[in-house]
C-alpha cells in the first residue's frame, strides 16, 4: 500500500523529451527572423555597389547627355569598374526613358528586399 500513495519526484523521460522537442521546433521558427549577422553586412555591401552605380550613371549623363545604354558601356568608359555582386544575386540595369533604375534580383529574376524589407532598387531621375 505504501507505493501506491509515494510522492512522485521529478518528469519523467516523455515528458522531458516532450519539452525539450516543443522548444526545439520553437527555437527553429524564431532562429532566422533573430540571424541577421550574414545578411546585414551583405544588404551594405549591395547598397554600396547600387549607390556606386547610380553615380556612375549620374556622371555619365553629366559628362555626355544622356543615360548609358547599359552597365557594360559605364564599365568601358571607365566610369565604373567591375561591380559584382554576391554570389546568387545580379544587378540589372535598365534604361528606361527618361529615368534609369538599377535593380537587385536574385537568381530567379524576383526583385530581392533588404533585412528591413526596403526594395533594392535605385531609379535615377533626369
Amino acid at each position: 500500500m505504501s507505493s501506491i500513495f509515494k510522492k512522485r519526484l521529478g518528469f519523467s523521460i516523455i515528458e522531458t523529451v516532450a519539452v525539450i522537442s516543443l522548444l526545439t521546433i520553437l527555437a527553429g521558427m524564431v532562429w532566422p527572423l533573430v540571424d541577421l549577422s550574414g545578411r546585414v553586412p551583405r544588404d551594405r555591401s549591395m547598397w554600396k555597389d547600387i549607390e556606386r552605380i547610380g553615380l556612375a550613371t549620374r556622371l555619365y549623363r553629366l559628362e555626355r547627355g544622356s543615360f548609358p545604354t547599359g552597365k557594360a558601356v559605364m564599365e568601358a568608359s571607365g566610369y565604373i569598374e567591375d561591380v559584382t555582386p554576391p554570389r546568387g544575386y545580379k544587378y540589372i540595369y535598365t534604361l528606361i526613358a527618361p529615368n534609369a533604375q538599377i535593380v537587385v534580383q536574385d537568381g530567379k529574376g524576383n526583385e530581392i528586399s533588404d533585412w528591413a524589407g526596403r526594395a533594392m532598387k535605385l531609379v535615377i531621375e533626369p
